[in-house]
Formats: structure tokens, sequence, C-alpha cells
């Protein structure tokens, strides 16, 4: 073998060892199991436990133990094929730098890391006690993003590792431990990983960049610098068309990268940035060693600092992960939400349909859990996505990482479980963190407010609520709650105010006319009371309180002998009948599943493409490529395939689209099981919470099959109808699936999905739930005193 070439293998096996390999598990169609790659700490045992395992296993009979070694090796060995497979996939594409008829020999792409996950898992159960199984187990899930199982596999790998077990591949073990912990920002128990590590093998390069790196980011200043002077400059083959890998580069980027750290933690950002050097060069270099976790970490330091070239650099670290290609990966952006947090340009890397963070914006990963747990229809939706949220702010803040941010977050999660003593805690300090730069964020404020009611402090809400209302005056929610909140301190004109803003804003909002109808019969105007009441009745007649209040009105409004002098009613145009509402919003629907006139072009052959559709989902198990394949369907009328394809999914791991797609599907179908669950989920799901448009179809197709519970999901609460109608007054369409068809049908691609780079990824996944987001915030509770 050249020796250019053999440097190259090792090189690549150098990097499969100390950074690991990104981690999947197999998805079919029929056995998709998002929690085959959780760290849920309730499935793994503690140490203790794990000892009395391996102990069991020690007490089996010896020729039990070998028959289930041999069985748990042939499990291994699939997984050392995918490793060699890895190892010649970037063999030759170093190759193709300079030898373009360099074939790729890929077989594996899409499902090989998780097979290879499947198979250790079941080397595990076989035989405990089988290090190497561990270990790449381990290994593979800290790349997948899947932090926690990473650190306790590891460790069982350490715990089992014999004494004549090869030394370089312990020493593997030990690395791969030191980097999950650093991500993970567990400063003290990384840096004993790494004083394990280093005891096991003194000086090992890789180990001391990952103590500086942890020292760093402990804030220990001096101490990283000083490990920074001192560490060896990494050298690693350089390929162009010129030296073809003949020689060696050695470069200081690793030295820089930790001194950028600990900038980064004193809160000098500019100089975080300066001191990385020429970052535009950096990028093409191939063979750099530890170039995703770098390139994560030199896009973080950029977005903070406002750099327009942030989005390339994450983009970077992407795109050289180890096991790239063997396992689903997605891109995202989203909305700002926390003020102009997160900067909506910056991606976010996620894989298996968005769960585990494997590379981007920590902010945008963040918001669209938040997006996640606002959308979510299913109680564990939502509970692991806030649980996900609130690890990466823990996170985010012991790295330094926009503590207003995290904070503000973790407020928001936490006012939305009802844990109402933390959220305070959290927005108190989110607000104070916000006021030391003069900015005022509305949301945090509000929910001050919110709480402030709750006490019943009406002073600290008007003040928290008019801070609100000011920073964002198109917030109903805290016009609504200012005027409760006036009212009840007895500001009766300017309570009716605040109220008269927040219907203004929200004319579908049956708790704006309910609670400005009580104000107005303590202002004594009957009139006004009757009409607004009125209004409430015609958007929700089944409200018993709605009726009680408005027949104690009429009946004061003819004990006065008051004439219809003045009514405030609802705002020009309005038309507050559901029936209309609801028919608007099934055309709307209609109309976002015809096929569009870009598809009708006799030259482009859409039904040909499912075919390639299903294969490619077969292979990979992608979410995003089963989101695809179920749009195609819709628009070939292939109705019974959308049902197929999605519904053993359901209430598992569909994305809000797909759930959309999926009753839509059964309303032309004439289905309506899981209409009814959606039905029951309406009446228990808070306001603001939920996806209006599968309300609509739910509603749609009960009411069609006569089934009684069609008026409770039609007229459920005012939170149904000022979603549909923030929806219809923000922009007049459904934009959210005009940008997933303008994305997917854009250059003649049609269905086929682009190789999964960034430009491709970032333009059109995660598209889908824009809208819905927009619509439906974290947060949409109308506080004390409202309906």
């Amino acid at each position: 073998m050249n020796p250019h070439y053999r440097a190259v293998v090792c090189l690549a096996l150098t990097l499969i060892v100390a950074t690991g390999c990104s981690s999947g598990r197999i998805q079919t169609v029929a056995t998709a199991d998002m929690s085959s790659l959780d760290g849920d700490p309730s499935a793994a045992p503690k140490p203790l436990e794990f000892t009395d395992v391996l102990a069991r296993h020690q007490e089996l009979p010896q020729d039990e133990r070998l028959r289930r070694r041999q069985a748990a090796a042939g499990h291994v060995e699939r997984w050392q094929d995918l490793e060699n497979e890895v190892q010649r996939s970037w063999d030759g594409r170093y190759k193709r730098w300079f030898l373009r008829e360099q074939p790729l020999q890929l077989t594996r792409l899409g499902v090989g890391v998780g097979n290879a996950i499947i198979d250790l898992r079941r080397a595990t159960a076989l035989d405990p006690s089988y290090a190497v199984a561990w270990a790449g187990l381990g290994h593979l899930c800290m790349e997948v993003g899947d932090l926690a199982s990473a650190r306790v596999y590891l460790e069982r790998a350490l715990i089992t590792a014999p004494a004549d077990l090869d030394h370089f591949f312990v020493l593997g073990i030990h690395r791969d431990l030191a980097w999950v912990l650093r991500d993970l920002a567990l400063w003290n128990e990384g840096l004993a990983a790494v004083h394990a590590g280093l005891t096991f093998h003194h000086g090992d390069q890789d180990l001391l960049l990952v103590k500086g790196l942890l020292m760093a980011g402990a804030g220990r200043y001096d101490e990283a610098l000083d490990l920074a002077v001192r560490l060896e400059p990494y050298s690693f083959p350089r390929l162009n068309f010129v030296m073809r890998g003949l020689s060696n580069r050695k470069s200081s980027y690793a030295n820089n990268w930790i001194r950028s750290q600990a900038m980064l933690a004193t809160g000098d950002v500019q100089l975080a940035l300066h001191i990385l050097g020429d970052l535009e060069g950096m990028a093409y270099w191939p063979t750099m060693p530890h170039a995703a976790r770098f390139w994560r970490d030199a896009g973080l330091i950029a977005e903070i600092n406002g750099h327009p070239r942030a989005p390339i650099y994450y983009s970077v670290g992407y795109v050289t992960r180890n096991y790239y290609g063997y396992y689903p990966l997605s891109a995202f952006n989203v909305r700002s939400q926390v003020l102009d947090m997160p900067n909506p340009v910056m991606p976010g890397f996620a894989s298996y349909g968005g769960i585990y963070y494997v590379g981007g914006s920590p902010l945008t990963y963040t918001s669209s859990l938040l997006n996640r747990m606002s959308l979510a229809m299913f109680p564990d939706q939502r509970t692991d996505a806030s649980n996900r949220a609130l690890a990466m702010t823990d996170i985010m803040e012991k790295r330094r990482i926009h503590p207003e941010f995290c904070r503000a977050v973790r407020g928001r999660i936490h006012y939305a479980n009802e844990d109402y003593a933390e959220a305070e805690s959290q927005l108190v300090s989110a607000r104070a963190l916000f006021a030391d730069d003069d900015r005022v964020e509305p949301m945090t404020s509000m929910l001050l407010g919110l709480l402030a009611m709750r006490q019943e402090r009406w002073n600290r809400a008007d003040s928290l609520l008019t801070e609100a209302a000011a920073a964002d005056d198109q917030n109903a929610i805290a016009w609504r709650s200012l005027g409760v909140t006036r009212g009840k301190q007895g500001r009766l004109d300017a309570a009716l105010q605040a109220m008269d803003n927040a219907v203004i804003l929200q004319p579908y909002n049956i708790a704006g006319y309910f609670n400005r109808g009580l104000l107005q019969m303590q202002r004594e105007d009957h009139a006004a009371a009757v009409a607004d009441l009125e209004t409430a009745y015609r958007l929700d007649p089944e409200n018993r309180e709605v009726q009680r209040l408005l027949q104690m009105a009429a009946a004061s409004q003819r004990a006065s002998g008051e004439s219809v002098s003045r009514s405030l009613g609802p705002p020009p145009g309005f038309d507050p009948d559901p029936e209309a509402l609801q028919a608007e919003m099934e055309a709307r629907i209609e109309a976002m599943f015809s096929l569009p006139d870009s598809l009708r072009d006799p030259e482009m052959d859409v039904a040909g493409q499912i075919p390639v559709l299903n294969e490619q989902y077969r292979i990979s198990g992608d979410p995003g490529v089963r989101m695809v394949l179920a749009l195609a369907y819709i628009d070939q009328r292939r109705l019974r395939d959308v049902q197929d394809l999605l519904s053993p999914y359901w209430g598992v791991d569909l994305a809000p689209a797909e759930e959309v797609m999926l009753l839509y599907a059964d309303r032309h179908l004439g289905e309506q099981v899981r209409a009814a669950e959606v039905a029951g989920s309406v009446l228990r799901t808070r306001p603001g919470e939920g996806n209006p448009y599968l309300w609509t179809l739910a509603a749609t197709i009960l009411r069609e099959k006569e089934n009684p519970e069609a008026t409770n999901a039609i007229r459920s609460g005012h939170d149904f109808f000022s979603m549909m109608s923030y929806g219809i007054a923000a922009g007049g369409s459904i934009g959210m699936y005009d940008r997933m068809r303008g994305a997917w049908h854009a250059l003649g691609v049609v269905y086929t999905p682009i190789d999964p780079n960034f430009t491709s990824h970032y333009d059109r996944s995660a598209r889908m739930t824009h809208e819905l987001s927009r619509q439906a915030g974290i947060v949409d509770n109308e506080g004390a005193g409202s309906k």
C-alpha cells in the first residue's frame, strides 16, 4: 500500500476511535422505535445494578458463557464491518481530491450506524462482560447525540475491560468518555476521566486537548492557557492537488481552540473569535482531527459575535462528522423566540427526526424543542421535548452561552408545566439579566405578570403587564390580562381600554368578550355587557359560564330599563360564526393539499418518484423522507398508502405536519378513530397549545359522521378560534406548506430527497412547523380572572 494511503487509513482509524462516529439505529416502516437510542435514566441500570448483572453472568457455567460470547461476537463482527466501510469511504473521499475516478464503496448509507447499534445492544444483552461491545455502543451513541446513553456504555466498557485488551483500544474508550463529559459540560467529572486516561497513557495528545477544553469551560483560565501553550501542535495530511497528501501540515488550531474557549468563559467573545485565526482557510482542511467539534465551537463563537459566516462554520462541522451519511441527519432553522434569539438564519442539526442534537446553534435546537412542546398532541411527546430543552439550557448556561436566553426558556417551560415556583425563579433572574442590557423581553414580563395575578399581587401584575404590552403592543394576552388586573384595582376606564386592545388583536378569542362583558357589568353598562356576552355565546354556545353571565346581564339591563345606546360589540368585519370559520379553515386545508401547477408538467414523472422514495425510506427510515413520501402519496391521491405509511407512528414520532396529513387521509377515507382521539385531546389541552389544523380536520371528520364529539372539538373554548384567527390574520395562507412545497418541488427536484448536505436540508427540513409554531406559542394562558 502506498505510504500516503496507509497514513490516511491510520488517520481515519484514529479519528474513529478518538472522536466517535455518530450513532443511529435501523428504522423500517414496521419497527421504528425512537427509544432505542434514548438515554432514559430509568432504562439505564445504575453501576451497582450493573455490577449485579455482571455477577450473575459470571455465575453461569463456563460453557454457557463461552456460547454467549461466541454469539455476541457475531453481532460485534457486523459492527466492525461498518467500521471498515467507513474507513474505506473516508479513504476514498481523500483520494478523490486528486483521483477523480476513485470509486466510493458505500453500501450501508443511511442504516449502517443504526444496524450496528442494534447488533451491539444484542451483543451486550448476550454477554454483559463484553467490553468491546460496550465501547462500540458508547462510541456510536456519542456521535448520534445520545450522550446520556453514551456515558453509561463507556463507563461499562471500562468496568469490563480485561487486562489484556488492546492498549490503544482502551485508550480510545478513555478519549470517548472524556469527550462525552465535555459535551455535557460536566467539567469536574470530565477532568477526572481525563486524569484516569492520562494515568493509563501518559501524554496522550487528544486527552490533553480535552483537558484544556474542560479547564477552559470550568473557568480555570490560567491553567487552560498554560496547557494551550504546552500542547504539541497537531500534524495531519496536507490534501490538495499539489501535495496530494505526501506531506503533513502542522497547525496550532487546537491550541487556539483552548484559548478561544477560555476567552468565551470569561465573556470576551470578540477576542475568542479573533484567536481562532483564519477560519476561511481552515475550512479546506478535510483531514483536521476533531473537525466536527472544532467547527461546532467556531460556529457558536461566531454566532455570539453576530458574524455572518457563522452558519457556514456550523455547516462545515455538520458535513465533517465521521459517520456522516450513515444515519439520518436533518437541518432546521426557527424563528426568534426570545427577543432576537435565535437568529432565524442559524441552522440546527439533529439526528433521527430532530431529536438528538449533533451540531449547529444550540439556541436553534432549543427553540425547535419549544415548538415541539407547544405542538405536541400526546403527553409523552411534550414531556420528552421539555426535558431535552431543559437539559440543553443547562449545558448552555454552564458554558456561559446567553444565560438570559436559558433562564427565559426554562421559565417558560416550567410555567407551561405548572411548576410556578421554579418558573418565577427563572423568569425573575432572566428579567434582571435583560434589564442589565436595558432590554425588556415581553414574554418574560408577561409570564411574571400572570404569576403575580395568580398571587393576587395586583400592583406588581399591573407593572409587569404594562411593561410587556409596551414592549410588544401586539400581545393580546398581555392586554387582556392587564384589563383584568386594572379591573381588580378599580381602574375601570383603564381596564376597558386594555380589553378593547385585546379584542381588536384577537377578535375570535372568547375570553376577550367574556372578560370585557364582566367589566361592563362592573361599570353598569349593561347594554355593552350584553353585546359582548352575546358575541361570546355565538362563539361558544355550549359554555355554561357565558350563558349564566349573559342571563344576568340581560336581566340587569331589563331591570334598569336601559336601552341599547352604547355597545362596543365586535370589531368591524368580524364574523363570530364558528361554522363560517370552520368552513374557511377546511377550504384552506383542501388548498394546501391540492396538487400545485408546478407538478402538472407532463415531463415530470411524479408517480415514478414514489418507488424511489419508498426504497430510500425502506433503507434509511429517515423521518424526513417519510414526510416527503406521504406528501407524494397525497398528491397522487393514494390516501390508503398515506395511512399505511404514517399510522404506525401515530402518537410515537410523527411531526405535526405528518399528523395533519394522516387526518386528511382519514377524512377522505371516512375513518374517525384518530379524529375522536384528537377531539378528546382538545378538551384536555391548555389554552394556546396544539395544532389548529389538526383540530379542524378532526371536527370535520366527526361532524360528517354525526358524532357529537365534533361539537366539543369545534366549540371547546376560546383558544381554538383565537389560534385559527391568528393564523388567518397573520398571513392569510398556510405558508408552512407553501414553503415546504416550494423547497421540495423547486428546480425539478420534485420528491427525490437531495443528498444530505447543509444547503438542501437547511432549505427543506422543518419548514413545515414554522407556521404552526407561529400560531401556537409555548404559552398562551389567560391568567387569573379570565374565563
